[in-house]
């Protein structure tokens, strides 16, 4: 009678022993894949609007789920159509026309998650020959070429349109140059082009003497990371294990005043090819939510802007929020993504 029991009173403590064990685990804590899994990440350069990215690799975060994440220098246009077709995995860049013209034809592919949310010195920055002194002025937007890392068609031109508004101008008053983050620079400060996007950590290479900033980003409009085919269906077990230690690493190590964080700005001076004085200087200019906010109105809004201008998308009306975005994969990893 004792011995049933002992047996009986082991077997309710077994069941709550593992409830507690359940209980306490997170839901971004490292869950390795059985097998090793490489990841190839497609983006066209370095930002550090893309830290989290980059120090998720640098502090083992990855290698804690068992993925090998490899980056891929592009073109955004580039990067997206080796995405579409399953060649990349997942991409950093923003909902551009050719995303949402690719998930219009069908192609499987969703924006998953929001980079860094930009601040101030993030933004268009106009030569100092074009503004003489003058305090900036939308309309001086007017006839001009703006040069950006991914043209019309891209975020950039949604920002842009918002601030050709206030002059009661539109995008059909400016035209679009697409240059790398190095040759924009240099464009700027040669005075090829009298206005360009400049983000972290490019307008700190700029020479402030020749150019200053006329208009930031808009605060709450950010890119993005983007999967593929790979990920959101083939093997969906890798696209939540690299979202695991992506919010991991956010929440750990890029909240609150992560600019004084010795450890975080050597791996950023590193990964950015910047001094640690630059890097500490422009850690406010740049946050990233520990939940990943994505709004729920952001891809009608983009669209929007693209339809405005015809022949930037191959369809009329903008594609559902459900069609273009997944907030799935941050669900699963403890963020609560709107």
């Amino acid at each position: 009678m004792r011995g049933l029991l002992i047996a009986a009173l082991a077997a309710l403590l077994l069941p709550a022993s593992g409830l507690a064990s359940a209980q306490s685990m997170k839901s971004d804590d490292p869950r390795p894949l059985a097998h090793r899994e490489k990841v190839i990440v497609g983006m066209p350069a370095k930002f550090k609007q893309n830290a989290t990215l980059l120090l998720a690799k640098v502090f083992g975060e990855f290698e804690k789920e068992n993925l090998d994440v490899e980056y891929s220098i592009q073109k955004p246009s580039d990067s997206m159509a080796l995405l579409s077709t399953g060649r990349i995995d997942a991409v950093v860049s923003q909902a551009s026309a050719a995303f949402f013209n690719a998930a219009a034809s069908g192609v499987v592919i969703k924006q998953v998650a929001p980079i860094g949310f930009y601040g101030p010195k993030n933004g268009f920055w106009a030569t100092r020959a074009l503004l003489k002194d003058r305090p900036w002025n939308p309309a001086l937007l007017k006839g001009q070429t703006i040069a950006t890392p991914a043209g019309n068609g891209s975020v950039s031109s949604h920002a842009a349109r918002m601030e050709l508004a206030k002059a009661g101008l539109t995008l059909n008053d400016v035209s679009w140059r697409q240059m790398s983050a190095g040759d924009i620079v240099m464009a700027l400060e040669n005075g090829s082009v009298n206005v360009a996007l400049l983000l972290d950590p490019t307008w700190l290479k700029v020479d402030q003497t020749k150019v200053a900033l006329a208009f930031p980003w808009p605060g709450d409009i950010t890119g993005g990371y983007f999967y593929g085919p790979n990920l959101l269906t083939k093997n969906r077990a890798v696209g939540e294990a690299f979202m695991r230690a992506m919010v991991r690493t956010q929440r750990t190590y890029l909240q609150g005043d992560y600019g004084n964080n010795p450890r975080v700005v050597t791996a950023l001076a590193k990964e950015l090819e910047l001094t640690e004085e630059q890097v500490r200087a422009s850690s406010a200019s740049i946050r990233f939510p520990p939940d990943f906010p994505m709004r729920t109105d952001f891809a009608e809004m983009v669209q929007n802007t693209y339809l405005s201008t015809p022949g930037i998308l191959t369809y009329t009306k903008p594609l559902p929020d459900e069609q273009v975005m997944d907030r799935s994969f941050l669900r699963a990893a403890g963020a609560a993504a709107q």
